[in-house]
């Protein structure tokens, strides 16, 4: 066999093979500080929406702006107006659905209050739908809180 030839033949092979074992990307974490960008709700009664939505922008960095730290079991919001921090809310995680629950005064046991879907988690995105139900209840009337954030 020509040596000039098997050379250049086993440094292909050596550059597919690596090619081909490259590492498999991990799935972003939804654990970090979440920079909240906007919030969109939309009404809905009957079942149908209704306009306009309402958003909002609390704005990335804006030190009047607003936050979350989500751990592997809570959600802790920071809303920087006035040094406010909200409830912890603990989570459950079941593929994109979210089951949250906060615990009432007296109790050691948490109740589930609402469900949420992850509608996009990437490395730096993160996009949660809430359905939240109007005050006065009926089957079709609720709220579709769509949230935005970015990683911090």
């Amino acid at each position: 066999m020509n040596l000039r030839l098997l050379a250049p033949l086993a440094a292909a092979t050596l550059l597919l093979s690596t090619l081909g074992c490259s590492k498999k990307e991990l799935a972003p974490t939804l654990e970090g500080t979440w920079d909240d960008i906007s919030f969109v709700s939309t009404a809905y009664v009957n079942g149908q929406p209704k306009a306009p939505q309402t958003t909002l922008q609390p704005g990335r960095n804006d030190p009047n702006g607003s936050y979350q730290v989500i751990t592997g079991t809570t959600i802790q919001g920071y809303y920087n107006h006035g040094g406010v921090t909200g409830p912890i809310e603990h989570y459950t995680r079941s593929g994109n659905t979210l089951s949250l629950s906060v615990i009432p005064t007296g109790s050691s046991t948490p109740t589930v209050v609402q469900t949420a879907t992850i509608t996009q988690l990437t490395a730096t995105d993160l996009t949660i739908q809430i359905r939240v139900e109007a005050a006065q209840p009926s089957a079709n009337d609720y709220f579709i809180i769509d949230s935005h954030s970015k990683r911090r």
